[in-house]
């Protein structure tokens, strides 16, 4: 069931219709899971994603949270879970905050003349 939620042909036409509703696509790369209790294909499966998610943000002109990248750059990921796949409150702060730069220097991008404008203007 998951694999058939994340095929890149779902996400793309999901992406195509929030933009014909003109607004503002945001894919989230699958965040990583806990390596102290979960097997470690997960987060390989997860990786390999995580490419096709990113490439499909780059075709279309979506914006992108990297929300693995942000959790892994932080060092100890173990640390940032209450379970094998729940973060604690740091690992859901890391989230927000990949979630926050992704749309602000989006949204900056957006209004440029070289990518859509999704309705966005910046004062």
């Amino acid at each position: 069931m998951l694999k058939k939620v994340l095929s890149p042909e779902r996400l793309r036409e999901i992406v195509r219709d929030v933009k014909d509703s003109d607004s503002l696509p945001v894919l989230g790369t699958i965040p990583p899971v806990n390596p102290a209790r979960a097997p470690e294909s997960r987060n390989r499966w997860y990786d390999d994603m995580n490419v096709g998610i990113k490439a499909l943000g780059q075709q279309e002109q979506a914006l992108v949270a990297d929300l693995n990248a942000e959790m892994k750059a932080a060092g100890n990921l173990s640390s940032l879970f209450d379970d094998d796949v729940h973060p604690n409150d740091a690992g859901y702060q890391l989230l927000a905050q990949a979630w926050f730069k992704a749309i602000t220097r989006g949204r900056a991008s957006a209004s440029s003349a070289s990518a859509p404008s999704f309705g966005f203007q910046l004062h």
